[in-house]
């Protein structure tokens, strides 16, 4: 069974896994439960955390105080006595021990702090990039966002600006070819990889930040207080008038209505109402929704909806 045909659930305060029809393939058992990523999900049991695989089968036994990211490039982080290291698909520790913190593996890098030093190493642990920043990000289009005395700029793999920190905010770089930035904290513009302004200022920020990111070759963007979305060309596509935008995926997007989420389609149209108390994105076809927060520690009803908005799984 594929990895991506099984989603965590919540029903009576534990998590369990259904497949993609809705129905439940391991059964509520666990404090928590994360979604699946190369063939291992991390999940919590009697305080402690560990893998299992698409069986259930307990891969890796609970034995990490936290895991900070699930498995990519087959390396998984982990914490234990407030600090990070990095672990392999047997549970082995590969590297990374006594680091501050540690983010993901992307092309074979991975972000780490030392000393409040932020650098990159590689998968046998040695720094190709050494702690010379407050901040980074990871590597998108050969460039990382990399903070220095207060300011963010780009960083190519050799470690040297190709872009000047500049900016009081910024995001990685889409998929799209740009990254949004913002010189003054308020308002949002897009640069390319060369660092040459393609969108220019005059929309305000997104909050977070990273929502004014492109996705499918729209980012949203606020007009007077209200939500639209710009294409890659900075033409108005949606008009402003949701109160928020999530990121598209699979031709649709989360937004805010009078508070309560729905979706829209690449036009602005209303594909499915706005209903629920959160909406996430789409993937492989269904998205997980909130349709009300309850109090007390009880589970929050929720569900899992197709394209077309009907459910296919719903504990509430």
């Amino acid at each position: 069974m594929s990895e991506t045909s099984l989603l965590p659930i919540r029903e009576n305060r534990r998590y369990g896994y259904i497949n993609r029809k809705g129905s439940v393939v391991i059964p509520p058992q666990y404090e928590y439960a994360g979604s699946f990523a190369e063939g291992l999900a991390n999940v919590r049991l009697s305080g402690k955390h560990g893998f299992i695989d698409t069986t259930g089968r307990i891969a890796i036994p609970p034995k990490f105080e936290e895991v900070h990211f699930g498995f990519k490039e087959g390396v998984a982080i982990v914490e234990d006595d407030f600090y990070q290291y990095c672990i392999d698909t047997t549970g082995k520790e590969v590297l990374g021990a006594g680091l501050e913190q540690v983010k993901p593996f992307v092309d074979g890098l991975a972000a780490a702090c030392v000393d409040r030093l932020w650098g990159f190493m590689d998968k046998s642990g040695s720094f190709v990039i050494p702690p010379a920043f407050e901040d980074v990000r990871g590597f998108s289009c050969g460039l990382s966002a990399a903070k220095r005395n207060g300011r963010w700029g780009f960083v190519d793999k050799s470690g040297r600006f190709a872009i000047e920190p500049q900016y009081a905010l910024i995001d990685s770089f889409s998929g799209d070819g740009l990254a949004c930035v913002s010189q003054d904290g308020r308002t949002v513009e897009y640069i390319n990889v060369r660092g040459e302004t393609v969108i220019g200022g005059g929309y305000a920020i997104a909050n977070p930040f990273w929502k004014s990111r492109f996705s499918e070759g729209l980012a949203a963007v606020f007009i007077d207080g209200k939500c639209g979305a710009i294409d890659t060309k900075g033409l108005l596509v949606i008009p402003p008038i949701y109160e928020e935008i999530g990121l598209f995926s699979e031709g649709l997007a989360a937004v805010k209505i009078n508070q309560l989420w729905g979706y829209v389609d690449r036009t602005g149209h209303v594909r499915i109402p706005a209903v629920y108390r959160y909406a996430a994105p789409f993937s492989g076809g269904l998205a997980k929704v909130t349709i009300e927060y309850m109090q007390g520690g009880s589970d929050h009803k929720e569900a899992y909806i197709d394209s077309r908005g009907e459910y296919v799984w719903t504990n509430g």
